[in-house]
C-alpha cells in the first residue's frame, strides 16, 4: 500500500564492473569484512552506507537465484562493538540487538548454502531468540525448558524450570546466558554447557498488590554490567551479572513486559509499562537514572508492550491505544504520534536509510519519518503482525505474521519474498526475529524455532515451493469490501473451508480497501444481517471493536439437496469513526456488501457419549483433559494474555446425566510433568458446563451467567462455550471452538478500564471473545472414587450448603474440594459462583473435616441435588430441601 507521500524505490547504484567485483569478492571466504563494526549500526561491513535492496545478496537484479549463485562462509572470527558488555562474538546477542534497540544489524546477510531447518519443543513459544558467535541459536519454550541448539537445528543442550518461559535471553562478554522464566527466577547459565551459574528469585507480588511474578520481560544490560529487566509483580530489577544480587528495583504501577531502552551516553533507562489505570498519573513511561532514581514519567492511553527504540534524542513508543509516537528523552514531552486501526505490540526498528519500521497488529507494516512522523509508505498484510521486524544492512525487512509466515520487505516497502511456516491450527509468529550471518531465526505457536537461510525463497530450488512467494504487489485485492473466514485461532482464509460440521460456530472479518489501501470500517450492527439456507435460527454476536462478528446455529445446520448449507451475510460498512484510543463510535456510510458462502455439510456418526457417566458415587466418571486455550479474537485479548491463556490446565468430569445430556465440572490444575496433573487445593477457578451429544458433536456450555476466579481476579461470563467433534474415544480431533462473552461493565477492577479501552461493544457492553482448547481423555477417560471420604453428611440453610466429614482420611492439601448443586426437577446446573463462595476447613492434622458453599437464596432452587466433589469426582450426593429465608 503506497501513501501519498513515498520514500525514493533502492536502486542499483553500482556500475557493471562495480557489480562484478562485489560478487568475485562475496566468493571469498567470510561473508564479510565487518571485524569491527561500528556500535550503532549505521555503517554496512564495508564501509558503504547505501543500502541496495534491490540486489540480492548474490547481485542478481531480478532477485531470482541461479544455480551457480555464489555462496559464502561465515566467518567465526568476526566481532562486533556494543556499547554494553554483551557478546563481542553475538551477532545477535539480545532482544532487539543493541542497547537502543534498533532491531538492526550492521551486516550484510548471505547465502552459504545451509539447510532450512526446525526444531520443535512441547509447547508454543512466545519468546525471541538470540544467536551465539559460533551459531548457537538460544531460546525459551511454554513447555518450561530453555534451549541451546546447534546451527544446524539440532540440540545442544536444555534446562528446565519451573514454569513457561516467555523472555528473550541476553548473552554477555564473559561467556553467559541470562533469562528469565515465569517461575519467578533470572537464571544465569554457562552459555556453552548450560550450567546454572546463579539464579535470582523476583519479591513476593504481594508486596505490590500484584497477582504473580513472572519475568515475562526480556533482558537487557546496562553499560556498567547491571542487567535490567521487569517483572509482573511491578518492579523492575538491576541485577548484578557476576552473583545475582540485587543493585535496585524500581517501583512501578503494573507488569513491565517491555525491555528497557538504555541510553549508553547517559546510562538513563526508559521503560515501557502495562499501567492503563490512571496513566496521566500514575504513568506508564517512565525514565530513570543508572541507579534506578526516577527521572521523569509520562502517561498514553494504553499498556506499552514494545521496547521502545532510541533514535537521536527521541524514544519511539508503541502502545496498545493504537499509536506510535515520539516523546523527547530529556523530559518526555511528546513531538509527534501516529494512528494505526488497532493496537500496536511490535517495538519500532531503525531502517539504514533513516526512517523507523513499525508493523501493527492492524496487519500493516508502516515506514515512518522519525523527524515529525508522516508515513513514508505502509505494506498491508491480511492478518496481525506482532512480530518486531529486524533490519539487515541491506535494509531487508523481516518479521513473523498472525497467519505463521516469515514476511522479508525490500527498503521501499516492496514484498522481497515471504515464507509459511506453520500449517497447523496454531500458527502464530508472533516472536521477533534474529539475524545470524547467514539466517534468520524464529519461533511460533506451534511450538517450532525455524532456521531460515537468506533469501530462502529466492533460490532456484524453491522456485516450485508452494509455501514461497517472491516479489508482487500486496496479496489482497485493490477495492471493494471483503467479509472474510476466520479460523478458530483468529486467522483469516484465503478461501473458506469447503466442509463444516452442522453444528460448527463461524467467525467472520470485515475488510475495506480503497484504492489499495486498507481502511478502517467498521461493522454496522443494524444493517448486518446473516441468513442461513437452508433456514435455522442463528446466533449472531458483533465483537466490541466491530471488525469481526460470530455466528452460532441455535439448531444444527441442515443440508440442501447438494449436502450444502449457504450463509448469506449482507450489511453497511462504516468508516471515518469518532476515536479515543482503540473506542471508534459512530461512523458515516462506508459502502455496502454482500457475500454469500456455501459449505459442504459434514456427516455425522451415530453413538452416545463416549465417556462414563456415573449412576451413583462409586461408579467410575468420565474425565478429560482441557489445555492450551487461545484467544485470538478480539486481537487485543491475545495480545494481553496469550502466554498466560496457554499456561491453564483444566480437568473436567462428568456428573450426572445420560447418553446425550449431562452435567460436567472442571477445576484448574497445575502440570507436574509430561504425564502428571497436581490439584489446586484453594483453587477458586472452577467451571461447571451442561453438556451435549449428538452424532459425534460435542458442545460445553454455560450460558446462564457464572464466574470463575482466575490469576487472583473474578471474571464474569454470560456465556461460555465449548464446541467440536468428538470420535468414539472422547478424543476430540482437531481442537474445540470456544466462544465467551462477558458485561465489561460486571468485571471487578479492570470493567471501566475495558469500556473506555474499546475491549466492550459501545452499545451492548459485551466483550467477545473468540478462539480455541484442546481436549482429549486425562489418562484412561474414566477416573475413580477417591479413597478415604468417610461418611459425608449433608446440611442445608436457607444461605448456604455445607458437608461435614466423619472418619475421613482426605488431606485438604491433597485435592480441590468443593460442592455442585443441580436443579432437582430439571437436572440443569445451578449457576453459582462456585470458586469463590467456598470454604474448606481441615483439622490440625490437615485431614478434611467440611465443606461448605454459600450463595443468595434467591439463586437457588427448592429442591437440589448437592455433590461432594473431590478435584472431579462426584465422591458423594444427597438431595436437599433449601428453606426459604427467615
Amino acid at each position: 500500500m503506497q501513501r501519498n507521500e513515498s520514500v525514493s524505490k533502492r536502486t542499483a547504484r553500482f556500475p557493471f564492473l562495480v557489480a562484478l567485483l562485489i560478487l568475485w569478492l562475496a566468493a571469498l571466504p567470510g561473508c564479510s569484512s565487518d571485524s569491527n563494526d561500528d556500535p550503532d549500526g549505521d555503517i554496512s561491513p564495508d564501509g558503504d552506507t547505501d543500502d541496495d535492496t534491490d540486489e540480492t545478496a548474490d547481485g542478481d537484479m531480478d532477485g531470482d537465484m541461479d544455480d551457480d549463485d555464489v555462496s559464502c562462509t561465515p566467518d567465526t572470527n568476526a566481532t562486533y562493538v556494543y556499547d554494553a558488555p554483551l557478546d563481542p562474538k553475538s551477532p545477535w546477542p539480545k532482544f532487539r540487538r543493541d542497547v537502543a534497540q534498533t532491531g538492526a544489524a550492521p551486516f550484510s546477510l548471505c547465502d552459504d548454502g545451509s539447510d532450512f531447518w526446525t526444531f520443535r519443543t512441547g509447547k508454543g513459544i512466545f519468546s525471541s531468540p538470540v544467536v551465539g558467535g559460533d551459531g548457537t541459536v538460544y531460546i525459551g519454550s511454554a513447555d518450561r525448558n530453555f534451549y541451546a541448539l546447534n546451527s544446524d537445528g539440532t540440540e545442544r543442550w536444555r534446562f528446565e524450570t519451573g514454569e513457561i518461559i516467555d523472555s528473550s535471553a541476553l548473552l554477555d562478554d564473559q561467556g553467559r546466558v541470562y533469562f528469565g522464566s515465569g517461575d519467578g527466577h533470572l537464571y544465569a547459565l554457562d552459555a556453552q554447557t548450560g550450567a546454572q551459574v546463579w539464579s535470582f528469585l523476583a519479591d513476593d507480588p504481594s508486596e505490590r498488590n500484584a497477582f504473580i511474578r513472572w519475568f515475562e520481560g526480556n533482558v537487557a544490560i546496562h553499560p556498567n554490567g547491571n542487567l535490567i529487566l521487569g517483572n509482573d509483580n511491578w518492579f523492575v530489577y538491576a541485577i548484578d551479572r557476576n552473583d545475582g544480587t540485587m543493585k535496585w528495583r524500581f517501583a512501578t504501577p503494573d507488569q513491565t513486559w517491555a525491555l528497557p531502552a538504555i541510553d549508553a551516553a547517559t546510562g538513563n533507562i526508559f521503560i515501557g509499562n502495562n499501567n492503563t489505570l490512571y496513566p496521566e498519573t500514575l504513568g506508564n513511561v517512565f525514565a530513570v537514572s543508572s541507579r534506578g532514581q526516577l527521572l521523569w514519567q509520562t502517561g498514553t492511553l494504553a499498556t506499552i508492550a514494545a521496547s521502545p527504540l532510541l533514535l537521536d534524542g527521541r524514544l519511539i513508543l508503541s502502545s496498545f491505544d493504537g499509536f506510535v509516537r515520539s516523546l523527547d528523552t530529556t523530559d518526555g514531552s511528546e513531538s509527534w504520534n501516529l494512528g494505526t486501526r488497532d493496537h500496536v505490540y511490535s517495538s519500532a526498528a531503525r531502517h539504514p536509510d533513516g526512517f523507523v519500521v513499525v508493523p501493527s497488529a492492524d496487519g500493516t507494516v508502516y515506514a515512518i519519518d522519525p523527524s515529525d512522523g508522516h508515513t513514508l509508505w505502509a505494506f498491508d498484510w491480511k492478518n496481525p503482525i506482532r512480530s518486531s521486524p529486524a533490519i539487515d544492512a541491506d535494509g531487508n525487512i523481516y518479521m513473523g505474521t498472525g497467519d505463521g509466515s516469515l514476511l522479508v520487505l525490500n527498503g521501499d516497502g516492496t514484498l522481497r519474498w515471504t515464507l509459511r511456516l506453520i500449517h497447523e491450527d496454531r500458527d502464530d509468529v508472533n516472536g521477533s526475529p534474529a539475524l545470524g550471518r547467514t539466517a534468520i531465526y524464529i519461533a511460533g505457536e506451534s511450538g517450532e524455532i525455524f532456521g531460515i537461510p537468506f533469501d530462502f525463497c529466492l533460490r532456484a530450488s524453491e522456485a516450485d515451493n508452494p509455501d514461497c512467494r517472491v516479489g508482487g504487489a500486496e496479496p489482497l485485492d485493490d477495492d471493494g469490501i471483503f467479509v472474510l473466514v476466520n479460523t478458530r485461532y483468529g486467522s483469516t482464509l484465503s478461501e473458506p473451508p469447503e466442509e463444516i460440521a452442522a453444528h460448527d460456530p463461524l467467525a467472520f472479518s470485515l475488510m475495506l480497501r480503497e484504492g489499495g489501501d486498507t481502511v478502517l470500517s467498521l461493522i454496522d450492527n443494524i444493517t448486518l444481517s446473516v441468513v442461513a439456507a437452508p433456514e435455522v435460527p442463528l446466533e449472531v454476536t458483533v465483537s466490541a471493536a466491530r471488525n469481526f462478528f460470530t455466528v452460532y446455529p441455535q439448531t444444527p445446520f441442515t443440508a440442501d439437496e447438494n449436502g450444502n448449507v449457504t450463509l448469506t451475510i449482507r450489511g453497511k460498512a462504516l468508516v471515518d469513526p469518532e476515536r479515543t484510543g482503540l473506542r471508534f463510535e459512530g461512523g458515516t456510510d462506508g459502502g455496502d456488501y454482500e457475500q454469500s458462502f456455501t459449505f459442504k455439510l459434514q456427516e455425522g456418526r451415530t453413538g452416545s457419549l463416549p465417556l462414563p457417566i456415573p449412576s451413583a458415587p462409586g461408579d467410575a466418571a468420565g474425565v478429560w483433559h482441557m489445555s492450551r486455550l487461545s484467544a485470538p479474537l478480539p486481537s487485543l485479548l491475545a495480545s494481553y494474555n496469550q502466554i498466560g491463556f496457554d499456561s491453564h490446565h483444566f480437568l473436567i468430569g462428568l456428573v450426572e446425566g445420560n447418553e446425550q445430556q449431562a452435567i460436567a465440572y472442571g477445576v484448574e490444575v497445575l502440570p507436574e510433568s509430561d504425564d502428571g496433573l497436581l490439584p489446586i487445593p484453594d483453587t477458586s477457578a472452577i467451571m461447571v458446563f451442561e453438556v451435549s451429544y449428538d452424532q459425534g458433536r460435542i458442545r460445553f456450555e454455560n450460558n446462564k451467567g457464572f464466574t470463575m476466579g482466575i490469576q487472583g481476579t473474578t471474571i464474569p461470563f454470560n456465556l461460555f462455550r465449548m464446541t467440536g467433534s468428538m470420535d468414539e474415544n472422547g478424543t476430540v480431533p482437531e481442537s474445540l471452538t470456544v466462544q465467551a462473552v462477558s458485561v465489561c461493565g460486571d468485571i471487578p477492577l479492570y470493567g471501566a478500564f475495558l469500556q473506555s479501552f474499546g475491549f466492550c461493544h459501545p452499545e451492548t457492553d459485551l466483550l467477545l471473545a473468540w478462539g480455541a482448547v484442546l481436549l482429549d481423555p486425562w489418562q484412561t477417560g474414566s477416573q475413580s472414587a477417591p479413597n478415604g471420604v468417610g461418611t459425608p453428611t449433608f446440611a442445608a440453610t436457607h444461605e448456604e450448603v455445607s458437608v461435614t466429614l466423619a472418619d475421613s482420611t482426605l488431606l485438604g492439601e491433597d485435592h480441590s474440594y468443593g460442592i455442585l448443586l443441580v436443579n432437582a426437577e430439571d437436572g440443569s446446573s445451578v449457576v453459582l459462583d462456585y470458586g469463590a463462595a467456598l470454604e474448606r476447613l481441615t483439622d490440625n492434622s490437615g485431614v478434611l473435616t467440611s465443606v461448605t458453599l454459600s450463595f443468595d437464596r434467591a439463586d437457588v432452587p427448592t429442591q437440589v441435588r448437592a455433590y461432594l466433589m473431590v478435584d472431579t469426582y462426584p465422591a458423594a450426593v444427597e438431595t436437599l430441601t433449601i428453606p426459604d429465608a427467615p
